[in-house]
């Protein structure tokens, strides 16, 4: 296997499945990878080789914040490979090439040629001018068009999008197979956009899904391919005209020759992804859908070696060696939900038994979204199907109540079974000693807020850490990380913000067990009646500590933490305001409790909420070290200002409930903490 450096990061422009496989497959071989997505809740997200996820609109957004916004994190995350996932993204990096230079790695394809390969008219026009069979297509400009086409055609045709995400953003559809001349009308109607048409009429080429071929590779800077695969759909979705489902990687030799020299024609360098089609009328690949950047299904191709055309990118981009060898023919891929749904209808209409189903299962080596060593993306598509189809029958039955149902049914599994169960597992896990097998090398920092409502449920959190784990300070956990100790099963008890109940409840019973804790404040806070909207509880206003309450706390032997002087978002704010921030608190504590202070947590404390300049203030302030609040453990050797805290909210039903949610980070790192108190979220730009 070629070994490949990992220093340099990489950063994913588009991170739904194939955005995903790219982190796993980078991720895999120790690359930091960073995912750009406008979905918040992108199922990639989830994956544990997705490093920090930043969202943001790369086709919507104006140009000018897009450049912006990538200008800052490339600064965040230091010189990265950059690696679009969509068509959209592949034309901005390309036209904005100068711009992004200085922060990223990509290659440099002619921008003319990029935008051309995005666009079906102008994919048509170079195929007939370099000779590249392909099937006849038409452009109409209005509905006379389509009339004066329909004088002379023969069904099926094509009814496809020129900009296919422009026209699934409008329709949720991208072509469509008619068979009528009023099917074909009808659709056209529907779907054209009278100022900006975006429609074309293509010969239907027939043949069952297994006709479309595929190409996947790699061209440098004097356009030889240096990489290339090639692969047949078995299954598509939907039918006709869709992503592939089901693949195998396959030896053609006619589809990589036409590919080769077409692009050697245009001069192109960077990833392709393209397809053909072949038909049985004049025995040629006919020429469907060039993209000019990673395909989705790229994981599909892959060599002896292991390596796929995202590994030779990232080695070509950082100078490092990389060979192709034998491609693994045979080797299939699948996209489970898709290819779920294709199956159903190709068993519906009497072209799929079930023995024919589990048959082509056969030689599944990998999906989009499953992964032995990375499951929480497919839970995270799972629920989503599984709402989706839900929803789509209550519709189709015309049930408002169903769905009124439905979400309350849903409400409460995760109110009431979903946490109890959880909670069940979690006492099972603890009791038989599992949690000391799965926090080997791995110590948890709590997040703890307000406690006042929950006095007697923080006496049983105290008792459940007392018999389950080793509860240490911030400082002797950081000690422990700098000399390389054992950190297994250690605990740290924090709390965030200065509420006064800190002082009154949690410390007073934190003394009485002789437990460990550090308290971060808001300096503006203490001994303020300020009411922040995050600080509410059910219209309560908070009660803040006074100054003599947090010297008091220092005198108990308890650490001071910074938490800001106002909580800011300091990911939002102006570079100077945050550095104010930082320092004033710091020197503002100091003043107050005549000690230095050692620590700081981030206020908000989500991951796009914490940047590298940020924290490079923090480092030059004098802190040892940086506290998050999205969630996660800190294993050995962690890094002091890189610290992830698992937050104690209302949402748990128990202790053992939270120890289940440190069992299954312990398994598999997640992104975030998805049950974090939800009043201290904060949106991210878009």
């Amino acid at each position: 296997m070629i070994r490949i450096n990992p220093s340099i990061p990489a950063v994913v422009l588009g991170f739904q499945y194939g955005g995903l496989g790219v982190a796993r497959s980078l991720g895999r071989l120790g690359v930091r990878v960073h995912g750009v997505d406008r979905d918040r809740r992108a199922p990639g997200f989830a994956s544990r080789y997705c490093r920090g996820a930043h969202v943001w609109d790369c086709e919507q957004a104006p140009v000018a914040d897009t450049l912006t916004f990538l200008d800052d994190l490339g600064k965040r995350v230091g010189p990265a490979v950059l690696i679009p996932t969509t068509d959209a993204a592949a034309v901005l990096v390309a036209e904005h090439a100068d711009e992004l230079t200085p922060r990223f790695l990509f290659p440099r394809p002619s921008p003319r040629v990029v935008r051309a390969l995005t666009d079906k008219r102008e994919v048509f026009r170079l195929a007939q001018e370099h000779g590249v069979p392909t099937p006849a297509a038409v452009f109409p400009r209005s509905r006379d068009d389509v009339l004066q086409f329909l004088s002379c055609a023969s069904f099926p045709v094509m009814l496809k999008a020129i900009n296919p995400t422009r026209l699934e953003r409008r329709t949720g559809h991208r072509l469509l197979v008619t068979r009528t001349p009023e099917e074909l009308l009808r659709h056209y109607g529907e779907w054209e956009e009278a100022d900006a048409p975006n429609l074309m009429l293509q010969e239907y080429v027939p043949g069952d899904d297994t006709t479309v071929w595929m190409f996947n590779g790699v061209f440098n800077e004097w356009s030889e391919c240096v990489a290339g695969f090639t692969g047949q759909k078995l299954r598509q979705h939907p039918a006709h005209g869709g992503a592939t489902s089901l693949g195998v990687c396959a030896d053609n030799a006619e589809v990589a020759r036409i590919t080769s020299r077409f692009m050697w024609a245009l001069r192109y360098q960077g990833v392709l992804d393209i397809g053909f089609r072949y038909d049985a009328r004049d025995g040629r690949y006919k020429l469907l859908d060039p993209n000019p950047r990673i395909g989705a299904t790229f994981r599909l191709f892959v060599d002896e070696q292991g390596m796929d055309v995202v590994r030779f990118l990232y080695s070509d981009l950082t100078g490092q060696p990389a060979w192709l060898a034998p491609m693994r023919a045979g080797r299939k891929w699948i996209l489970e939900d898709a290819d779920l749904g294709s199956s159903l209808v190709r068993a519906r209409d009497g072209r799929l038994t079930l023995r024919g189903w589990i048959g082509s299962l056969r030689g599944v080596e990998e999906g989009a979204w499953f992964a032995r060593d990375d499951l929480r993306p497919l839970w995270s598509m799972a629920r989503r199907l599984v709402r989706r189809v839900l929803g789509g029958v209550a519709r189709r039955l015309g049930a408002p109540r169903l769905l009124a149902g439905l979400a309350r049914w849903r409400d409460a599994w995760g109110r009431i079974v979903n946490r109890r169960v959880k909670s069940l597992l979690g006492a099972v896990a603890f009791r038989t000693g599992l949690h000391g097998v799965l926090l080997q090398d791995k110590a948890v920092i709590v997040l703890f807020q307000g406690v006042s409502e929950r006095a007697e449920a923080f006496r049983d959190y105290c008792d459940f850490f007392e018999k389950y784990f080793r509860v240490i300070s911030l400082g002797q956990l950081l000690d422990r990380l700098a000399s390389g100790k054992d950190v297994s099963r250690c605990l740290v008890i924090t709390f965030d913000d200065g509420y006064r109940d800190n002082h009154d409840v949690a410390a007073a019973e934190l003394t009485l067990r002789r437990l460990p804790a550090c308290f971060f404040v808001t300096t503006e806070l203490i001994g303020s009646r300020a009411a922040p909207a995050w600080g509410m509880s059910e219209g309560d206003k908070p009660v803040w500590m006074g100054w003599d309450e947090v010297r008091g706390l220092a005198a108990r032997g308890f650490e001071i933490g910074s938490h800001t002087m106002t909580h800011v978002d300091l990911s939002r704010a102006p570079g100077d305001a945050a550095t104010r921030e930082i320092l004033g608190s710091k020197s503002r504590l100091e003043r107050e409790l005549g000690a230095s202070v050692r620590h700081f947590s981030y206020p908000f404390g989500q991951r796009d909420q914490i940047t590298e300049a940020n924290r490079a203030v923090v480092r030059m302030a004098g802190f040892e070290c940086c506290l998050s609040a999205y969630g996660g453990l800190v294993a050995a050797g962690a890094d002091a200002f890189h610290l992830q805290r698992q937050p104690v909210s209302p949402w748990y039903v128990s202790p053992s409930h939270f120890g289940f949610d440190l069992l299954e980070a312990a398994l598999e790192r997640p992104l975030r903490c998805k049950h974090a108190v939800p009043e201290r979220r904060v949106q991210s730009a878009a």
